[in-house]
């Protein structure tokens, strides 16, 4: 029975499966080759990242659940939770639930707190 080291524990493969370990040079190459197609993933993943809205001029004309909980920075729960409120500005169409920029913008002013009561400072 041969022991190889893996990490900071000796492995012995061999009387857990009836296999041969694979030596500690074969081990940190699979090793290495796992971390360099968990990086490339993940790098695919920041290509198919969702936007991020800077300002409101880069909103699109219409918004999707994504996009609104994008926007508002809530969770996609508390964007479908506002385009069920009966005073949300929300578009129904088939099963979609959208809601137009200038609507939004307009909603967002009349609910803000103060937005319409002259400050007393």
């Amino acid at each position: 029975m041969n022991i190889y080291m893996t990490g900071k524990h000796a492995a012995r493969k061999d009387d857990m499966t009836g296999e041969r370990p694979l030596p500690v040079d074969e081990q940190e190459k699979l090793t290495s080759q796992s971390i360099n197609a968990q990086e490339e993933s993940n790098e695919s993943d920041l290509t198919n990242a969702h936007p991020i809205y800077r300002s409101i001029d880069e909103l699109p004309s219409v918004l999707g659940v994504k996009e609104l909980h994008l926007f508002l920075g809530i969770s996609r729960a508390g964007a479908y939770q506002l385009l069920h409120r009966a005073d949300f500005p929300t578009l129904h169409i088939a099963s979609r639930l959208l809601v137009p920029k200038d609507k939004l913008l307009e909603w967002i002013k009349q609910n803000t707190n103060g937005a319409d009561k002259q400050s007393g400072y």
